[in-house]
């Protein structure tokens, strides 16, 4: 796991113990190189170091040798990465613990344990096993210094005397599962340890990440928790976790992993907020950013959850759009098209879909769902008041619309741009013409039709359409109780033709 620096330091979200906390550690730590580390010897050994920078060589040996070099070399590893890069090596922490007798100055440990658990694993990008090679020359140090007086208190050095197995590469791991044994939260348990001030930089948001993940494990599906906010946070969902992969991405892996069913409002947003809607091109920034890495099995579990979230949308639009116009016949007829559709979906048969509004349908939405209204949708260019939707149900395809628009029957996709997402913004004429004669151009025989909403007939003109080209369906799902009785007295029970499939 890679998480980065952040600069600053701390962030407003960072209670107040941990930064007060490492405030008065850096303090110390500044006044003690104010009285030991200052002066004319001091200066010119981050001379010499920053002219070696500059000139691409090694450093001189007094650089290794000499109190003032020690103590000039690790306050640069500390406070500059350019410094990190160009000499924090294995070779140069041997030389300068031979150049100091193999006992660096109780000053010297103090800033290698600083940058150990401020850099942390952004040690091994500057040499592989870093990490692991400074734990171990800490620790070591550590034992020079046990059972003196100056080992004790409550400072960095007393700390990793008493708990040393911080200093291992797997520290931010042990952590998280101590703090969790003892059932207390990450922050307490850190203040109780007095590592507070060690917990700002990357081995603090290593533990905080481990923490929230397998928090997001164990909280019951669909549930909102406040580790869903922590992780929605830019510096936490974009920092690195493993090769390539970002916390983020395990986050939404994890989450997407462990719905079964409808994912819920909380899970759903918590997908969007990070990654955004999948149903977009595979070209887009954001899905390769996001999506790609995930794989097409969840991003298709997703698109999934969405296309119920397409026909609530859809739905709620015609709705709205015959109760603001008083809309009568709309209002009479918004019944059975939802119990269709809706019916379509609980039959399992809906795979994927693509809502299109008009600008009055957008607003219409947004004004009731505001901010909630975070899937993606196309926009319909000439038909300002109108809803559109379509939907993939595996053996046919449907596009249906709000107003005086007919719903239309495909026996397989009409349209690429309706699937890949390459396209936002359709016309009338697009439905009306450019659909059915590019489908009769690419799919031959396969048939399609359009149907208009007559009263009563509508919906036995569909099912007689799916029926005749050997679509079978349990029909009483698309229908209220009342309304399927109703059906079946006026038109009798649908005959599939079983010889067209």
């Amino acid at each position: 796991m890679k998480l980065p620096s952040s600069e600053p330091l701390f962030s407003k979200e960072w209670p107040a113990s941990t930064t007060d906390a490492w405030q008065t550690l850096v303090s110390k730590v500044e006044a003690s190189s104010g009285a030991v580390g200052t002066g004319g010897a001091y200066q010119r050994m981050l001379d010499l170091i920053h002219e070696a920078w500059v000139d691409v060589r090694e450093l001189p040996d007094e650089v290794f040798e000499s109190r003032p070099g020690a103590r000039a070399l690790t306050s640069l590893w500390l406070s500059d990465s350019a410094y990190r890069e160009a000499f924090l090596s294995q070779e140069n922490l041997a030389l300068l613990q031979a150049g100091q007798g193999g006992r660096l100055s109780r000053f010297s440990l103090t800033q290698l344990i600083q940058m150990y658990f401020r850099v942390f694993d952004g040690l091994d990008e500057c040499e592989s096993q870093l990490l692991r090679v400074i734990g171990e020359l800490i620790k070591r140090q550590l034992v020079n210094l046990a059972g003196s007086r100056s080992s004790h208190g409550l400072d960095f050095i007393s700390v990793c005397v008493s708990q040393n197995w911080l200093l291992d590469p797997q520290s931010a791991t042990s952590l998280v599962r101590k703090c969790r044994k003892q059932g207390v939260s990450l922050d307490a348990y850190a203040e109780g340890l007095g590592i507070s001030g060690l917990m700002g930089g990357r081995f603090g948001d290593v533990c905080r990440s481990i923490y929230y993940l397998e928090t997001l494990e164990s909280i019951p599906v669909g549930e909102s928790h406040e580790v869903l906010a922590e992780l929605v946070k830019p510096r936490v969902c974009k920092a690195p976790f493993e090769g390539r992969l970002r916390v983020g991405h395990k986050a939404l892996e994890i989450v997407i992993r462990r719905v079964k069913g409808d994912p819920g409002k909380a899970w759903q947003n918590f997908v969007l907020e990070i990654a955004g809607d999948p149903r977009v091109s595979a070209n887009s920034v954001n899905f390769t950013e996001w999506w790609a890495p995930l794989g097409q099995e969840l991003v298709q579990k997703v698109r999934g959850w969405l296309s119920r979230e397409d026909l609530r949308l859809f739905l709620r639009a015609v709705e709205e759009y015959g109760i603001e116009r008083n809309n009568v016949p709309l209002k009479r007829m918004f019944p059975a098209r939802k119990k269709f559709l809706e019916g379509l979906f609980d039959h399992g048969l809906i795979k994927s879909t693509f809502l299109m509004l008009g600008r009055e349908a957008e607003r219409a939405i947004k004004r009731i769902l505001g901010s909630d209204m975070l899937s993606s949708y196309g926009r319909l260019g000439d038909m300002r008041d109108a809803a559109v939707i379509y939907m993939d149900c595996g053996d046919f395809h449907i596009i249906e619309g709000s107003h005086d628009f007919s719903i239309w029957v495909y026996m397989s996709c009409p349209y690429p741009a309706l699937t890949d997402y390459s396209r936002k913004v359709f016309s009338r004429s697009d439905f009306n013409h450019v659909f059915p004669a590019a489908y009769k151009k690419n799919q031959g025989k396969r048939a399609f039709d359009k149907f208009p909403h007559y009263p009563h007939r509508w919906r036995n003109d569909v099912i007689n359409f799916l029926a005749a080209q050997g679509i079978s369906l349990d029909w009483k799902m698309l229908f209220t109780n009342d309304d399927w009785r109703e059906y079946k007295q006026r038109f009798g029970m649908p005959v599939v033709n079983n010889n067209r499939r």
